[in-house]
């Protein structure tokens, strides 16, 4: 295979990777603002439609490495430790373009899960505050323990 094609191909799996990082990035974007209003339904659904994006995103880089492998003749371990940046210089810099956008895609969603994973814990912790007010033995209110 000539370098023009195996360079389509590559930015083609790249592209896809991207599409399915983006999908990820807006799904915990709505995540966050479902864990803000406390919507216990939304919080859900999006936790179901993250669980896709992320099978989808994984598909991608399983398709990447593969094609990694049979157009480098490499192995599937060796595939899997080819860096984007590796890729880049093989093209002398074609992919800088999406090497950025990788890099800013992949700090957004951190950081965005970062902030989720704290509204996610002030929230259990403000549910357990409630739940051992209401059990409370003194006040009689709930007898239950949760």
């Amino acid at each position: 295979m000539n370098k023009i094609a195996a360079k389509e191909i590559f930015r083609k799996d790249l592209e896809r990777e991207l599409k399915a990082l983006e999908e990820t990035l807006e799904l915990v974007k709505e995540q966050r603002q479902a864990l803000i209003d406390y919507d216990p339904e939304k919080i859900y659904e999006t936790a179901r439609r993250l669980e896709i994006a992320s099978r989808a995103t994984r598909e991608a880089e399983i398709r990447r490495i593969e094609n990694v492998g049979k157009l480098l003749g490499a192995s599937e371990e060796e595939s899997k430790n080819v860096k984007l940046s590796d890729l880049n210089k093989a093209f002398d810099g074609e992919f800088d373009d999406l090497r950025e956008k990788f890099a800013a895609l992949l700090e957004e969603i951190e950081s965005v899960n970062h902030f989720n994973r704290l509204l996610a814990n002030r929230a259990r912790r403000g549910i357990s505050k409630i739940m051992e007010a209401l059990s409370d033995e003194s006040e009689k209110i709930l007898s239950a323990k949760v």
